[in-house]
């Protein structure tokens, strides 16, 4: 599906514009990285047109794919005799991914930005590089865990983040996640989706990034999440029926059932109906200090949070089902597979 708003367009540098060298000014030829051209480098990776000068030993101790490339391939040197190897990937991730292999520490810092961890990821699902795959792969599942306790401590700030936010992380988080093979991770990144951004939005291609850019979701993506924004309504609808009865709220020791049936009412129409943006709460927990229990009795409070979240814990079971995810288990979802 195509969008009404065309890439932001960048200032064109001339050739011959101060400070640019011509390899720099024109992304066809090749040219060396500023920061990964290693002088007792002994081997030259090319991705795009950018050129790194790195170390052999590093990218055979790391990568058994490499290992075997340099085993079995010709060498042919061409530049300062070192061979060159060409890459089908992201110059700006073979950047991210060689500066960490380089650094190790980058194992133990608290949050990396996503493009870090995306290029983790890819680059190490691809070429089996152990250290970059795992690590990425446990900021996903950590942000986005696939165990309701674990979520509902990152929601309450009780766990520190291992990915940097931003405004548009949960849809860039979605579509690697896709990508990637993290099938764990998709229920809550896609139910968090919903819950951020409008799906109409979602639909046209309007979600902006900082840097000007859209975010634009697959086709099956958008069917996926159109599809479960019913299905989530439809469990609401089921689940949040009880408010507009006499079942729970008020309760039969309720001091105050005239007070406590007309809040009763108000939950109803915003969790079921959508009142006031409150839609896709099936997941969001009832806490005692929370503001959905005012204008309850403290004995109506006890009873609604009771049934509320017993029933979100059904929510939660069911999230899997609701993006077509075979099969429709949480322990049943692999990741990298």
């Amino acid at each position: 599906m195509s969008h009404a708003f065309p890439p932001a367009k960048r200032k064109r540098l001339e050739p011959d514009a101060p400070g640019l060298s011509k390899a720099e000014s024109d992304p066809t030829i090749p040219h060396h990285s500023k920061s990964l051209w290693m002088p007792y480098g002994d081997i030259i990776l090319q991705a795009e047109s950018t050129q790194f000068r790195v170390n052999r030993d590093i990218l055979e101790r790391n990568s058994p794919v490499f290992r075997e490339m340099f085993t079995t391939q010709p060498e042919e040197p061409t530049i300062e005799g070192c061979p060159i190897v060409l890459l089908s990937d992201a110059a700006m991730d073979w950047e991210l991914l060689l500066e960490r292999l380089y650094d190790y520490q980058f194992q133990y810092e608290s949050a990396l930005p996503f493009d870090v961890v995306a290029a983790l990821l890819r680059l190490g699902r691809k070429y089996d590089i152990c250290v970059a795959k795992e690590n990425a792969l446990w900021r996903i599942r950590h942000e986005f865990p696939a165990v309701l306790d674990l979520w509902d401590e990152l929601e309450a700030g009780i766990r520190m983040q291992k990915i940097q936010y931003r405004s548009t992380l949960v849809l860039d988080m979605l579509s690697l996640a896709y990508e990637g093979g993290v099938s764990s991770s998709v229920p809550i990144l896609a139910a968090c989706c919903l819950r951020t951004f409008d799906m109409a939005t979602l639909l046209r291609n309007e979600v902006q990034r900082k840097d000007g850019s859209y975010v634009v979701l697959s086709d099956p993506m958008k069917r996926a999440l159109l599809n479960a924004s019913e299905r989530i309504l439809e469990l609401e609808f089921e689940l949040f029926g009880w408010l507009g009865d006499d079942l729970v709220i008020p309760h039969e020791w309720c001091p105050t059932s005239t007070t406590c049936r007309k809040r009763r009412r108000e939950l109803h129409g915003m969790f079921r109906m959508g009142q006031g943006g409150w839609r896709y709460n099936a997941l969001s927990a009832w806490h005692a200090e929370s503001e959905w229990g005012d204008g309850l009795c403290e004995v109506c409070e006890l009873a609604g949070r009771t049934r509320f979240n017993a029933n979100r814990h059904r929510a939660w079971e069911a999230l899997p089902g609701f993006f077509d995810l075979p099969p429709c288990q949480w322990a049943e979802l692999k990741d990298l597979e």
